[in-house]
């Protein structure tokens, strides 16, 4: 059995929310998108940043976006916010 089905099967019996689990969580507040859990950045413009996940990628798309804050697996995202789209 491979570590992450063991980390999974744990989790379920722990009843550990997906958040949690490493799952990309995204927050939205206004002129900002908080992403949690991502696993780099692919692409970075003032119209279009892409942010690889456990799951494929996400992109965030608008005008004048800036990454406003960053850490290992947290990123902040802040401009005019159109539209976010999941990426497979």
């Amino acid at each position: 059995m491979k570590i992450r089905d063991r980390f999974s099967a744990l989790a379920d019996r722990l009843q550990i929310p997906e958040e949690a689990r490493g799952s990309t969580l995204v927050t939205v507040t206004g002129k900002q998108v908080l992403i949690e859990n991502h696993r780099g950045i692919l692409c970075f413009t003032p119209e279009r940043i892409v942010l690889r996940t456990e799951r494929g990628s996400i992109a965030v798309t608008g005008r004048e976006l800036t990454i406003c804050a960053a850490g290992a697996q947290c990123l902040c995202i802040a401009g005019q916010i159109k539209g976010l789209e999941r990426e497979q």
